[in-house]
């Protein structure tokens, strides 16, 4: 049915015009263009003529991912298999388990995933488990129809899209009895008895299951054997359909400014910023400054982007509206005596 949907929607594409309406032929790199604008696939992903190994793979998902090489390397591993066709036809593309602490990069990695498999971010559908903890609540998931957001009716509309399960430990135990058909045979049955398919769906699951066992966490703290703790934590039937268990380490100082100059590249090309042809010079004391107020012992660096919103463009907001014609300046933002971030412009 998904073949035909798909030439269904090809012939109507190339019949836009009187020469395409005759029977012709289409070479292979003509169809795998093709099929990346249907599906959202990239073309690195199809097509054999691009290479994608899964050491290019990693080496990409890194420059985002900042201080999760062996995190990056093993989602990398998945990317390749499936590029290669080695993956499982009858299960998910993959299904990993992100486990570590809180801010580490874990959610952000299955966005990048998402990018790379399915042409984009919005391609995530996002189930914060907490909000299934109580029994029957695993019925939401299958609700379909009548304009519903369940998990069924989302991968029923697109079925090429990352699944990210949040703090999937905090679900009820009917969850997972539902996850297992999912993980199992790539399958679940909605509330109308209509199977929805997952085969072509990437399963990502996040926990930080053996955190709170760690004596110190924080900077380069001692990672702790959070496999173990998900192993001891799940039943037997559900950790043996995990493809891969992937641990994430403690981020060090390092890591958290290399993700402050990540983040600060992000907002110096927002709009308001661009569209007035200003340029955002942080000199490395306000970006020390930054990184330090951004981590947080038990959240990671997960506060680091209201810390640049509040530090940075708040005050940078402020005196654009106050200086209507601001434009076309440096914008140099720096730390004072009182070893304060102040912007300058």
């Amino acid at each position: 049915g998904k073949g035909f949907k798909f030439l269904d929607w090809f012939s109507r594409h190339v019949g836009e015009n009187s020469e395409s309406r005759v029977s012709r032929s289409v070479d292979m790199e003509a169809m795998i263009q093709a099929y990346s604008e249907y599906s959202g696939l990239p073309t690195m992903l199809l097509s054999d003529a691009e290479l994608a190994s899964s050491g290019a793979i990693s080496d990409e998902l890194s420059r985002h991912i900042i201080g999760q090489d062996r995190a990056c390397g093993v989602a990398a591993r998945v990317l390749a298999r499936f590029k290669a066709g080695m993956n499982d036809p009858e299960k998910p593309c993959g299904s990993l388990f992100f486990v570590g602490p809180t801010g580490v990069g874990k959610t952000e990695l299955a966005k990048r995933l998402s990018q790379m498999m399915f042409g984009s971010a919005e391609r995530m559908i996002r189930v914060d488990m907490s909000e299934y903890m109580l029994p029957g609540a695993s019925q939401r998931l299958l609700h379909v129809g009548g304009g519903a957001r369940s998990l069924a009716e989302q991968v029923r509309r697109q079925p090429l899209s990352l699944i990210l399960f949040d703090e999937i430990e905090k679900a009820h135990p009917e969850v997972f009895d539902l996850l297992l058909g999912v993980l199992g045979e790539g399958r679940l049955t909605d509330s109308s008895g209509k199977l929805i398919d997952f085969r072509m769906a990437m399963i990502v699951m996040t926990s930080n299951l053996g955190v709170q066992r760690t004596a110190s966490p924080g900077f380069g703290g001692h990672t702790p054997d959070f496999t173990s703790a998900v192993r001891k934590h799940f039943r037997p039937e559900f950790f043996n359909r995990i493809d891969d268990v992937v641990p994430f380490e403690y981020l060090t100082p390092e890591d958290v400014a290399a993700i402050a100059e990540i983040e600060l590249g992000k907002v110096s090309r927002r709009a308001g910023i661009t569209r007035r042809n200003l340029a955002l010079r942080v000199d490395d004391a306000a970006r020390a400054k930054l990184a330090e107020l951004g981590w947080h012992p038990e959240w990671g660096a997960r506060p680091l982007k209201r810390i640049i919103e509040e530090k940075v463009m708040t005050p940078l907001a402020i005196e654009m509206a106050r200086s209507p014609h601001l434009r076309d300046k440096d914008v140099v933002v720096t730390c004072d005596d009182a070893g304060e971030v102040v912007v300058l412009t």
